[in-house]
């Protein structure tokens, strides 16, 4: 049976990526983003079935019609990977309430919103992949909004993980560091972070749907070593973070 996918996201960077990638192998994708003109191109370009829902992921209503229109499409839901996210590059003192709102909303509770509306339609062997970063596990200065969303979308996926397992459904979080997509084009960073294309990250994600577990590191040695660091030697991290300009620097 062909799988369904639910790619939020999917406009550009890394949900377009993956999206490619979903569709050179067959798999029936629902391409979900704000910006239509840029969805329809990409469904042009792909091979398999394609579905377009413009859609806010910031506003909860959307995210349900999202669910409804895959599933009255297809009637049931493989394969849901939670991608669309903001960032942000300022000080905690820089900050005013409102970009916390959105942040947390679009970076953690649209993906909570989406899981919650696609489990009844996901079945035994389905699969939520959702995209966070090394800052769900490790912090850096100028990136606190990021930071927290990602902390609590980490959260969110080790539970669902474990409840969810009864059901035979698997939860990933993949984790990449620094990618090459727009909202980090400006951002000049060391070498220790090197920015990777979307399509390493897309490369992971089918490699999740391969072979289900719980974390993906990106890149996946260098990843590992950042987040084990972090966990187990925080002060020390803390110290070098400043020194090595892990937030990295705008242009």
């Amino acid at each position: 049976m062909d799988r369904v996918a639910i790619v939020t996201g999917a406009s550009s960077g890394i949900g377009r990526a993956i999206a490619h990638a979903l569709g050179a192998e067959a798999i029936s994708v629902v391409l979900a983003a704000r910006r239509e003109h840029l969805l329809r191109e990409l469904a042009s370009e792909l091979d398999s079935q394609t579905l377009v829902v413009p859609t806010d992921m910031a506003d909860q209503l959307q995210v349900r019609r999202l669910v409804d229109a895959t599933v009255e499409r297809w009637g049931r839901i493989d394969l849901v990977i939670g991608n669309a996210g903001i960032w942000h590059h300022a000080s905690i003192e820089a900050t005013e309430p409102s970009l916390w709102e959105e942040m947390i909303r679009v970076d953690y509770l649209a993906n909570v919103w989406l899981t919650l509306a696609a489990l009844p339609h996901m079945g035994s062997g389905s699969h939520i992949i959702f995209i966070n970063s090394l800052a769900g596990f490790r912090g850096v200065p100028s990136e606190a909004p990021y930071a927290a969303a990602k902390h609590a979308l980490a959260g969110f996926s080790s539970v669902a993980r474990q409840e969810l397992r009864s059901r035979g459904i698997s939860v990933t979080s993949v984790h990449p560091g620094r990618v090459d997509t727009a909202p980090f084009e400006s951002l000049r960073v060391p070498m220790v972070q090197q920015k990777q294309p979307p399509e390493v990250v897309a490369k992971a994600v089918l490699s999740a749907i391969h072979r289900p577990r719980p974390h993906i590191y990106v890149p996946a040695v260098r990843g590992r070593l950042y987040a084990w660091f972090g966990l187990l030697a925080p002060r020390v991290f803390d110290a070098l973070a400043r020194p090595f300009k892990l937030e990295g620097e705008l242009d």
